[in-house]
């Protein structure tokens, strides 16, 4: 099986964040060595703005940002959630990537 999706998720964060930048790092990672794959991203409403504004940077980054609705809490429950609604979201096969990742 070849598989050819990449997802990361991003929560709770905002423009110019640390973890924004972690995610650059990691999807562009990705990318070096599989220019092929889509690279997708699911996120909450808080942290689209701070993704789709990277995307605006390096228009190449990822395929596509889905958001997802989350119930309220921390960015850490936020997550969780989120990554459990990826094989809701994401038509399988795909590989979850965390974003302090880098691919070699």
């Amino acid at each position: 099986m070849n598989i050819e999706k990449f997802v990361f998720v991003v929560a709770g964060v905002l423009p110019g964040s640390p973890q924004i930048r972690m995610l650059a790092t990691a999807a562009c990672s990705v990318r070096l060595f599989n220019s092929h794959a889509m690279v997708i991203v699911v996120t909450d409403e808080i942290s689209t703005t701070a993704v789709e504004a990277l995307r605006e940077k390096f228009p190449d980054i990822f395929c596509e940002v889905v958001e997802v609705n989350c119930p309220s809490g921390s960015a850490p429950f936020r997550s969780r959630f989120l990554k459990t609604q990826i094989g809701v979201v994401i038509d399988a096969p795909f590989i979850y990537l965390d974003i302090d990742i880098l691919v070699r």
